[in-house]
């Protein structure tokens, strides 16, 4: 089938640029009349229990996979899409410019489980791949747990409907793409190389953690960094130092609070350790959704994910931990009270500047593009936000990092605790 017929039959004309440009490679590695092995309910079923969903949309489900068997266009694009997502090469990624179908004409109000059932085919795939590196299952089930927290989000920006949406659902190919990303408790973990426009010494004999701002890095007068294409024309701002002597280095200190100090200081080599610096191996953390980030819960997956890579990687033990994120923005504790859970994790956090001046908070309020005058007030934290952006303020996105050998004080706050350190 070319890609020309099957937009025609399926009424998506806006699809054919996407597949066009991919069909020539999706046929050498697809060939016809293969059905895809994710409409089988013997695999779907499966998957969606080490996704940790219920068995409430089974029959929903088998009724959409059958929709889409009895389609051979639709079938064949549900392959090519799933084939897209995870199996092509990486010049084929989805991106921003790529549509997607809206199958309202051939799936009507089961649309999204069109997307669900690619999401699902996920955990076959991560089961193969976690084998090959010997992790264990429990590790994998809950990795696999993305798909449901994918359609958790969905589910709550769209009234209780059933999908994926389609950034999200592309973002599932980076846990089988020769990745180390995976779940483990609350939180997620990406290897990674540390990437952050600082450097981070401890003192030899207190302890003390101190973060030097790196060349490149550009602030504002309140220590902040600005995407450059929003900055004012004249707008003031500085460029910090890093300078190795013999025996020190010389530069400009980040507060803990996340932002740049415009005075310069020096640690010397005698007093001060190197913990972090460029390319080190750190663990990237991404949150999913769902709520019960406490205390006790956040150590137990940070421990974990330590040990864990230390055991199963060893050449990828992490030094630290890192983040950016709008839950590490400085604003946030402005917004939410301080007992709340995401404001005493924020604290534990060491929190740098990153460049962001628009309100990035998509996986707050799901707006492609946020408008306060119509993004939704549904939760406590919707509100929160909404309140301080009204009210005049900027949001600002923010990164943290935190050292592994710190984790026998998470729960003191000793970044913030011990500043100024000089």
């Amino acid at each position: 089938m070319n890609p020309d017929l099957l937009v025609c039959e399926l009424h998506e004309p806006d699809l054919l640029d996407t597949i066009r440009s991919a069909w020539d490679e999706f046929n050498k590695q697809c060939p016809e009349p293969k059905t895809p092995s994710f409409l089988d309910p013997c695999e779907f079923l499966v998957s969606r229990d080490w996704c940790g969903f219920g068995t409430e949309h089974d029959a929903a489900l088998k009724t959409a996979a059958m929709r889409i068997l009895s389609q051979p266009a639709l079938c064949r694009l549900a392959a090519f899409y799933a084939w897209k997502v995870f199996d092509s090469p990486a010049q084929f990624c989805i991106n921003h410019k790529d549509r997607w179908p809206k199958l309202n004409s051939t799936l009507g109000d089961q649309a999204g489980f069109f997307f669900l059932l690619i999401g699902l085919s996920l955990v076959p795939r991560l089961r193969r791949y976690h084998q090959m590196l010997g992790v264990p299952e429990t590790v994998t089930r809950e990795t696999s747990q993305q798909v449901r927290c994918f359609c958790d989000n969905f589910q709550r920006a769209k009234g209780g409907d059933i999908g994926i949406f389609t950034n999200q659902l592309n973002w599932l190919r980076n846990y089988v793409r020769g990745q180390l990303y995976f779940r483990i408790g609350r939180l997620e973990y990406w290897a990674r190389g540390f990437d952050a426009q600082l450097t981070v010494f401890r003192h030899r004999q207190t302890g003390r953690v101190i973060a030097l701002a790196n060349d490149e890095a550009c602030f504002n007068p309140e220590g902040l960094m600005d995407e450059p294409d929003k900055r004012a024309v004249g707008a003031p701002t500085w460029n910090p130092t890093l300078r190795l002597t013999e025996d020190a280095v010389v530069g400009f200190p980040i507060s803990p609070r996340g932002s740049a100090e415009h005075r310069e200081i020096r640690l010397p080599f005698a007093e001060w350790q190197l913990m972090l610096g460029p390319g080190d191996p750190v663990l990237d953390i991404h949150i999913p959704p769902g709520g019960d980030m406490g205390p006790d819960k956040c150590l137990d997956s940070l421990t974990r994910a330590r040990d864990f890579f230390k055991t199963t990687f060893p050449h990828r033990a992490p030094v630290g931990f890192i983040c950016r994120s709008w839950i590490f923005s400085p604003c946030l504790e402005h917004c939410l009270p301080p007992e709340s859970n995401l404001v005493r994790f924020l604290k534990e956090m060491y929190l740098f500047p990153i460049a962001s001046t628009d309100p990035n908070i998509w996986f707050v309020f799901f707006q492609d593009k946020f408008d306060p005058a119509t993004a939704p007030r549904n939760t406590s934290l919707q509100r929160a936000l909404l309140d301080y952006l009204v009210a005049g303020h900027t949001w600002r996105n923010g990164g943290m990092f935190f050292l592994a050998d710190d984790l026998p004080a998470f729960g003191t706050q000793g970044y913030r605790a011990n500043w100024p350190v000089l």
